[in-house]
């Protein structure tokens, strides 16, 4: 059974990773946490918290037939006692320093698939921070409700996505690996080359689904600034299967070019269109222009 509230306080998180028995500087650094961490801490607690869902975006047929592999993203949205947007960057920055990225993932995974079913936002992915994957509590407790969960629904409808490090642990990859025989999805998220998420052995371990490339490596690339290919090969190599997604695409013109260039699967952006028919004609308009430029001469 996973929890449906966060389950340890505040106070009690930052008194078990910052005793500071009258230390100035630990008392300062612990002030300074409790207010990074306060407003996202309050808004999980209270429920104060949606996700907004974003769709992988397929260029070019890629699925050999089936596009409806591709998920929604299912991100975070905390909103204040007002009801605005939460800035949450420093907020998860801050409950992981505490000790408390496993509760936070053990509230929010159930909270993001239920949405997802409610709304029909399916297949869809929300992510899982690795920290959560070296606790032998949220192992256990995920793996029971996932268990459980693959009777209710479509265990493929559903996709994990991990930043696994260079050097991940054995019992995380087991998890991975066990997750996946029991029908759910794993994607390896932020990877690149120029990080510590690069752990080709994951990729090799663990089969997955889909590997996001790291958001400023595909800036850089469509800057002409760095060479995707070896990256995008290198991983098919270790498993043919894998799509390889980019994510900070702005434009359909960009993920045209990451496709052709290096042999991108889909893509992901918050400016373009979350209408996936909308997003296949557009592509498809500018293969066929290219195809009668080529031909004529002229665009359409």
């Amino acid at each position: 059974m996973t929890p449906t509230l966060l389950t340890k306080s505040l106070d009690e998180a930052l008194a078990a990773v910052l005793p500071h028995d009258g230390d100035v500087n630990a008392a300062k650094e612990t002030t300074a946490l409790k207010a990074d961490a306060a407003d996202l801490y309050a808004a999980l607690s209270n429920k104060r918290f949606t996700f907004a869902s974003e769709p992988f975006l397929g260029v070019r047929k890629y699925s050999e037939g089936d596009p409806s592999v591709l998920p929604y993203e299912h991100l975070l949205r905390p909103l204040s006692m007002h009801g605005t947007p939460i800035e949450m960057s420093r907020g998860l920055k801050a409950l992981r320093r505490l000790g408390l990225q496993k509760d936070v993932d053990l509230l929010l995974v159930p909270q993001a698939i239920s949405q997802a079913r409610r709304y029909g936002t399916l297949p869809m992915s929300v992510n899982i921070a690795y920290e959560s994957l070296t606790s032998q509590t949220f192992r256990q407790t995920m793996g029971d409700y996932l268990a459980g969960l693959r009777h209710e629904m479509d265990a493929g409808d559903v996709v994990f996505e991990i930043a696994v490090p260079a050097s991940p642990t054995e019992e995380a990859l087991i998890w991975m690996q066990e997750v996946r025989r029991m029908g759910f999805r794993i994607a390896l998220d932020n990877f690149s080359e120029t990080n510590k998420y690069n752990s080709y052995g994951a990729v090799q371990m663990v089969q997955p689904e889909f590997v996001k490339l790291d958001g400023d490596i595909v800036q850089r690339a469509l800057a002409n600034m760095v060479d995707l290919g070896p990256i995008v090969r290198a991983i098919r190599g270790l498993s043919p299967r894998t799509r390889v997604i980019a994510p900070w695409v702005s434009t359909v013109h960009e993920a045209k070019w990451l496709h052709d260039e290096f042999g991108i699967d889909a893509v992901q952006g918050r400016s373009l269109t979350k209408d996936r028919l909308l997003f296949d004609s557009e592509v498809s308009t500018l293969y066929r222009n290219e195809r009668n430029h080529r031909i004529t001469g002229f665009n359409d």
